[in-house]
């Protein structure tokens, strides 16, 4: 009995994190895209960022709403998914994406260097 409890909520949380996912990806290039043309091939690490905050809260709000709201055997309160689930873990993604934009721009300098023009 105690393991059905354990794996019950397993498909729930798949198809709540497929969804979030497959919607996620999608707006995130989509976004980049349209900041790619409207800033000319320029702000890459900014470009990047504004996807990435964007694409993860629209994961993280959907995620959660669909994980603990509508594909729940006992939903939980909005207020409680909004202020624990989607903020909380937007914040640390957030976090995260923050450090996206100097790595961007660290491997965009190497990869345009020459190789081995240091040896020469």
């Amino acid at each position: 009995h105690a393991i059905k409890i354990l794996f019950l909520p397993t498909p729930a949380l798949f198809l709540a994190s497929l969804i979030a996912y497959l919607v996620s990806q999608y707006t995130d290039i989509l976004i980049f895209q349209f900041l790619k043309g409207l800033f000319q091939d320029r702000f890459v690490g900014l470009r990047s960022f504004l996807s990435t905050a964007l694409s993860a809260f629209i994961d993280s709000t959907l995620f959660s709403f669909l994980a603990w709201i509508v594909f729940a055997s006992s939903p939980l309160p909005l207020p409680t998914v909004i202020k624990t689930y989607i903020l909380g873990t937007y914040g640390i993604r957030l976090c995260l994406a923050l450090t996206n934009a100097p790595l961007v721009y660290f491997a965009r300098y190497f990869l345009k260097r020459e190789p081995y023009a240091h040896l020469s």
